[in-house]
């Protein structure tokens, strides 16, 4: 926010300065016009010329600096609109965990509809982060490494951690799970439904901030 904030000044500042320049030849010009001893003014209307050009040279660069950053705004909030999507997947998903520990654990007949589709929202959730993933990778051009880089670290810690749920709900609740992990799996501890629900649902909210803070 700083660096664009100094830019823009800057920005303004040379365009005041061709303005100035341009008023103060012409009106010098102005005054040469009727002079007897035209050296002056045709050093004067070169100067003009040239100014002219830079002028229009900066204007030039100053659209194409405007149209990058148009372009970078129009691909951030491709990536940002894309975050609601995967909000309510990871919350039907979240909800699925809760419905198999109500319904497996506490043996709770009314939670055993959310707790069959499991697997159906876990699946639509990895699909919402592999197309936001896609979304952030073309954004990856108009940002700085190290924002890019802060922004795949935590899209990449909330999806770890939802393969780490479905992971130990297959050890668990084997009966539900229709999608299983192709390694061996290895939980280490207790495995707790209800922290691991927590954890996907404070790792999806660090990602949010932290995105929304680079908008």
């Amino acid at each position: 926010m700083r660096a664009a904030a100094k830019m823009k000044m800057d920005i303004d500042k040379v365009k005041g300065i061709i303005v100035t320049s341009l008023l103060l030849l012409f009106f010098l010009g102005g005054q040469e016009t009727n002079a007897t001893n035209t050296t002056l003014w045709e050093v004067m209307k070169e100067l003009i010329t040239t100014l002219c050009s830079v002028a229009t040279l900066f204007v030039a660069i100053l659209a194409l600096d405007n149209w990058k950053s148009q372009a970078r705004n129009n691909k951030l909030d491709d990536v940002v609109e894309s975050l609601p999507s995967i909000e309510k997947s990871q919350r039907a998903f979240c909800h699925s965990l809760l419905a198999v520990e109500m319904y497996c654990d506490y043996e709770i007949p009314s939670w055993k509809e959310h707790a069959e589709l499991y697997t159906e929202r876990y699946r639509e959730l990895l699909n919402q982060i592999t197309d936001h993933k896609a979304k952030l990778q073309i954004l990856r051009r108009y940002l700085d490494d190290s924002s890019h880089r802060s922004l795949n670290h935590r899209l990449s810690q909330f999806e770890s951690e939802v393969n780490l749920a479905n992971e130990g709900l297959t050890d668990r609740y084997p009966s539900i799970v229709q999608d299983k992990p192709e390694a061996g799996i290895t939980i280490k501890g207790k495995f707790s439904l209800n922290s691991q629900k927590t954890s996907v649902e404070k790792l999806f909210k660090h990602y949010s901030k932290l995105l929304y803070s680079i908008k």
